[in-house]
């Protein structure tokens, strides 16, 4: 999440443990977390009720999550690249190449 900043939307990074652990190790996770990204350790909001609302729009880079989302959590989907998903959180809006999908 890009939380703290009034203008930017929420930000979850799922992962792995062992991409925490690099993440400690470099110092880059309390850099990310100081941005207001919030990280999910070997489970995704899919599976977990983790996100606040049940309704609304988010956006993923996950085949996967765009398609047990919605049933899941109650969400519409945009799939994006993983820079679409970053621009998006921090413009608050729907940001995304379009030629990369046609």
């Amino acid at each position: 999440m890009l939380a703290g900043r009034a203008s930017r939307l929420p930000f979850y990074a799922c992962t792995g443990r062992h991409v925490m652990k690099e993440l400690d190790a470099s110092g880059a996770r309390a850099r990310l977390e100081a941005q207001g990204i919030t990280f999910i350790a070997d489970t995704c909001v899919v599976v977990t009720p983790i996100l606040a609302a049940t309704t609304g729009v988010l956006m993923t880079n996950s085949g996967k999550f765009a398609h047990y989302a919605p049933g899941n959590t109650g969400y519409g989907v945009q799939f994006g690249a993983l820079g679409d998903c970053v621009e998006s959180a921090v413009a608050g809006r729907l940001i995304r190449q379009e030629a990369l999908w046609t």
